[in-house]
This record gives C-alpha cells, sequence and structure tokens, in this order.
C-alpha cells in the first residue's frame, strides 16, 4: 500500500517538473523574443504601465528558467562523475 502511494506521489512529481520545468530552451526562446519585441516597443513609444509590468514578469520567469537550467546541468555534471 505504502509503496503503491509512492509510485503515485513521483509520478505527480514528474508530471508537475515536466509542466515547470519542461522544454526550457523552447521557453526560454519565447520568453527571449517577448522581451526583445517589448524593447523595440518601447524604443519607438513608451510602454504602458501595464507592458512594463508584463517584461518585468517575462524577465523573472527568464531568470528562473535559466537558474533551473544551470543547477539541471551542474546536477548531471555531478552525476557523471
Amino acid at each position: 500500500m505504502l509503496k503503491e502511494k509512492l509510485k503515485g506521489v513521483k509520478e505527480e512529481i514528474r508530471e508537475w517538473h515536466k509542466i515547470e520545468y519542461g522544454e526550457v530552451d523552447a521557453r526560454v526562446l519565447v520568453l527571449t523574443g517577448d522581451i526583445e519585441e517589448l524593447d523595440v516597443r518601447g524604443e519607438t513609444n513608451r510602454l504602458t504601465v501595464l507592458e512594463v509590468d508584463v517584461k518585468k514578469a517575462k524577465y523573472m520567469e527568464l531568470w528562473k528558467l535559466l537558474k533551473s537550467k544551470d543547477a539541471m546541468w551542474v546536477q548531471s555534471t555531478f552525476e557523471m562523475a
């Protein structure tokens, strides 16, 4: 019974991990493109408060993804050694 519960928790963690950290490179590219688009728009026109908030949120998400990517790389490096 405990073994089955642990398997269920493990599967839930895997699903969460896929959602939270899956396809990191693709998400980084999308965020980078969105930020660049806002930068260009900000050079020609003044960004609205909402656009500035969106840009900040995208930078925060990008930072989180890049930190997690680095951590995964370091972890995989140590596992190989």
